[in-house]
């Protein structure tokens, strides 16, 4: 061939090539489109790729030594995707759901308000003010009845043909759906940690539960129950408003979230960063393929600087005096005892040991959702939910007294050796003329001449009436907002409560009066309007005991992060600060100078209430082989006759580590819950049981004020 015939042969073959391939893609078009187009039209529409999140472990809470309190477990989530269905299918559907969910007695989301009872319709409100709320966000007449707004959903959801059991099911999950919404793309969680047995149902009728699909997600769970749950708190799902509020920073509608405690403080380390899965779905919600965009990131561990041993033998021990005083223990006890709460600190650098509030709850209920019945036995009048550590306010009593005596020596109205005769009752005023409480009309009787450590060994009133007029009540004042009462500590839990310090800033701002004289008198024995946490008062302890150096109370010791950084409590405490929105008090120094004088005329007192036989708490520590400080308070409650019983102390009394902060409510006196300090200490020091049997039964009462 020639040149220009090899050309033009190539340029044939070329469009050959060409022509051949242009026929066989109108062949394959029209066997795409026209013989096999319907089918593939159909495949197409019932295949669905969603983005599905996949939920990042949350971090772990660990006691101090490692020991795992809260962590996560792998459980089964059933979940609802939006299908083309039409409104009675819809409800079909929901129904289905509901009846196994009941037959395997599964807990669902469903917080719609109305519930129906015997008599009807009813809401299911707290408060007044709750219903109101709720009726003007979902634009409700304001004198709307619970039939009135059954009967508008009825009609909104086509529901006409079901029974009010049945549209009442109906409406709850619907009421769900479109309060948090959901699509084809934004699954709606209907329960958490469901059974095996509901797995398999599910899987088995997949046909008769279009756009419902199970997922594996990790389950937060408290492996040792109820322990330490007013510290720990617990999880639940984001309510509409917090997502609101945290939707751009990552939070699904479906997320859990801390509701309490450290769950809720820590949340921004404990959640961790969730994954993405590209999913092909069928028609039915059958996944077909999957691809991960990147690996989950778990949630940071939390360290507490709680002693789980230890906390578990304060939580006994706080339960067995309060059932001992209530059940008959105490010729005298009382069967209002019912709750209480005890802290123990390390004084040096104010780490919680053990924080216990009694009666407590399991923060487990709340991971898939809490039962009405559940909820009903939290909100009981001992109120288990109930941090009465951080939120409950006492009057102090007799254990306020050191304070006062510290004031007084600081201030050089007294010296250690400054003795004041108990006359029985004061009566340097026409009116008040108040007491001491070994004084009665019928027997005359006076602690006589005692100085300042007497005074606190016996818990001598008179001698505080008198030395109270000698320094004023804005000197006590002081002193108690220097060892921190009237104050949030800023422990890292919300709700802290302030408290009251008694005093005139107090009265004249909430009563606009001026004070009075005989206001002081009372609130030098730790009345008035002296009121207090437990944190507070063990904080005020600790203070005592390591001889001035106000420390701070924390439950965190470090944090470590997913990629292995440690992060210091200190690192953290202006995060916690901020997020319960506490302020330091500038005008307070770290340091409280007090003079070594002071320091020995207290502790030998407080020395002779747990050391000497006239103590008030003697019997109960006579055979401790660890030199202890004491004092125990006994505190008169309005409409009562039981009266509300303290004891705080510290330990070894020549260098003091620990200090404990005991009250339980109508527990009569104050020594009766000495024997809960007692077996915190023997844990705290390794001490072996047998060797230190507490005698309880040779345990003596102290009188109301002690």
């Amino acid at each position: 061939m020639t040149t220009d015939q090899n050309h033009d042969f190539r340029i044939f073959i070329l469009n050959l090539v060409i022509i051949l391939g242009g026929v066989i893609l109108v062949l394959q078009l029209f066997n795409l489109q026209i013989v096999n187009g319907e089918s593939y039209r159909e495949q197409s529409e019932n295949r669905v790729l969603r983005k599905m999140s996949v939920t990042a472990p949350r971090g772990e809470l660990l006691d101090r030594h490692g020991e795992i309190l809260a962590t996560n477990r792998d459980g089964y989530n059933v979940l609802m995707y939006k299908t083309d269905l039409k409104t009675e299918e819809r409800n079909e559907l929901i129904l289905r759901i509901v009846k196994l969910f009941r037959e395997k007695n599964t807990v669902y989301r469903d917080t719609f308000p109305i519930a129906l009872t015997n008599d009807g319709f009813a809401f299911t409100f707290d408060t007044p003010e709750e219903e109101a709320r709720w009726k003007k966000n979902y634009k409700y007449e304001e004198n709307a009845t619970p039939n009135d707004v059954i009967q508008k959903l009825i009609k909104k959801y086509g529901l006409e043909s079901y029974t009010s059991s049945e549209a009442r099911d109906i409406i709850g999950i619907r009421y769900e759906l479109d309060r948090v919404g959901y699509s084809a793309f934004k699954a709606y969680e209907l329960a958490t940690d469901v059974s095996k047995e509901v797995v398999a149902e599910l899987e088995e009728r997949f046909e008769e539960f279009p756009g419902v699909t199970v997922e594996i997600q990790p389950i937060r769970t408290y492996p040792n129950g109820s322990l330490a749950s007013h510290i720990l708190g617990y999880i639940g799902k984001i309510s509409q408003e917090k997502y609101e509020e945290l939707k751009e920073e990552g939070y699904s509608n479906n997320d859990n979230i801390g509701k309490d405690g450290i769950e809720s403080v820590m949340e921004k380390y404990l959640r961790g960063k969730n994954s993405f899965q590209k999913v092909t779905l069928d028609a039915l919600g059958s996944a077909s393929d999957s691809t991960e965009e990147y690996s989950a990131i778990p949630g940071d561990q939390v360290y507490l600087t709680i002693d789980a041993k230890l906390q578990k033998v304060a939580e006994s021990a706080l339960k067995g005096a309060i059932d001992k005083i209530a059940t008959g223990g105490y010729t005298d006890g009382s069967t209002e005892a019912k709750s209480g709460a005890v802290i123990a600190i390390d004084v040096k650098n104010g780490e919680i040991l053990a924080m216990a509030s009694y009666p407590d709850y399991d923060p487990n209920l709340f991971v898939k959702g809490i039962s009405n019945e559940d909820w009903k036995k939290l909100n009981i009048s001992t109120k288990p939910m109930f941090n009465r550590n951080i939120l409950g306010l006492y009057s102090p009593g007799s254990i306020f007294k050191m304070i006062v005596a510290a004031a007084a020596l600081e201030e050089g109205a007294i010296t250690p050796d400054t003795v004041i005769v108990d006359e029985g009752r004061y009566t340097k005023y026409k009116s008040p003329q108040p007491k001491c409480w070994i004084w009665s009309p019928s027997t005359g009787r006076t602690h006589g001449p005692v100085n300042v450590s007497e005074a606190i060994k016996t818990s001598c009133n008179y001698f505080f009436y008198t030395v109270s007029e000698l320094i004023g009540i804005d000197t006590i004042e002081k002193y108690a907002r220097m060892f921190g009462l009237g104050e949030k500590t800023g422990i890292e839990l919300p709700g802290e409560k302030t408290g009251i310090v008694a005093g005139r800033s107090y009265v004249e701002a909430k009563e606009n009066r001026k004070w009075l004289v005989g206001e002081t008198l009372s609130a030098a024995i730790g009345q008035s309007y002296n009121s207090f946490t437990p944190i507070q008062i063990a904080r005020y302890a600790a203070i005592l005991a390591n001889g001035g150096n106000r420390v701070q109370p924390h439950l965190i010791k470090n944090v470590i992060k997913a990629d292995g950084t440690i992060l210091e409590y200190s690192e953290v405490q202006e995060y916690v600060r901020e997020t319960l929105g506490i302020e330091q008090d500038e005008t307070i120094p770290e340091k409280i100078a007090l003079k070594d004088t002071t320091i020995e005329a207290i502790f030998s007192g407080m020395e002779s209430v747990t050391g000497d036989s006239g103590g008030t708490a003697y019997n109960t520590f006579k055979d401790f082989p660890i030199k202890v400080a004491g004092k125990t308070g006994s505190v008169q409650v309005s409409g009562s006759s039981a009266d509300n019983a303290w004891f705080i102390g510290f330990a070894p009394y020549d260098d003091p580590e620990i200090a404990i902060c005991a009250l339980v409510e109508h527990g009569v006196h104050g020594t009766y819950t000495a024997p809960i300090v007692v077996e915190i200490l023997q844990e705290y020091f390794g001490l072996k049981e047998s060797a230190n049997k507490i005698d309880t039964n040779a345990i003596v009462g102290d009188n109301s004020m002690m």
